[in-house]
């Protein structure tokens, strides 16, 4: 998350792509490239005080031109994955997703996991359209939908812009094979 840094007025970059308001009056960032910036007036005169790089998937907190306080909470991502948003609304539909060939459901209590396998030699290409609703025929936007992403959305599901249609777990890096490796090391300069 971002807490502004310095008090100022709020302006958006020109690149930056939003799905407009949530229930609670939040955009989501639907593309990356694009940034915020706290500028020192409202005035285009303005200083340039502080510019925040935004993920996709950022839910922003703050309104273009909105005057903020230092320490205002202005964006908050989810660190731990890549989402994959939609650009239209419409009814998702699977394409190359099929349930114990290129998809793998866990079910628990409450909810249900869909993973895409890893697909190697393979003819499929597992991807989710989004079509329009009064004519499915008519394809909105795909989205190919890579190994290891976990699919948010049932085929057939009719969703808004910004939905998150399928997300994508970061790597993490292991300390462990980082100072596991140091006695080694330690041993070769020996």
């Amino acid at each position: 998350e971002y807490l502004a840094g310095r008090a100022g007025v709020v302006k958006y970059d020109q690149h930056l792509e939003l799905a407009r308001g949530d229930e609670k009056g939040h955009s989501l960032v639907l593309k990356s490239g694009g940034a915020i910036a706290i500028f020192d007036s409202k005035g285009k005169d303005g200083r340039e005080l502080v510019r925040y790089k935004l993920e996709v998937g950022s839910e922003l907190f703050v309104a273009d031109g909105e005057k903020v306080e230092k320490g205002q909470l202005l964006v908050r991502w989810d660190p731990h994955s890549t989402p994959i948003l939609s650009g239209s609304a419409g009814k998702v539909q699977y394409v190359d997703i099929i349930e114990g060939e290129t998809m793998k459901v866990h079910r628990a209590k409450n909810r249900i996991e869909r993973i895409i396998e890893l697909m190697t030699g393979h003819e499929l290409h597992p991807q989710i359209n989004i079509v329009d609703v009064k004519n499915p025929d008519k394809i909105l936007e795909l989205h190919l939908v890579p190994s290891g992403a976990i699919v948010e959305v049932e085929d057939g599901e009719i969703i808004k812009i910004g939905c998150r249609i399928a997300r994508t777990p970061r790597k993490l890096t292991k300390t462990a094979d980082i100072t596991g490796g140091l006695p080694r090391v330690a041993e070769l300069f020996r």
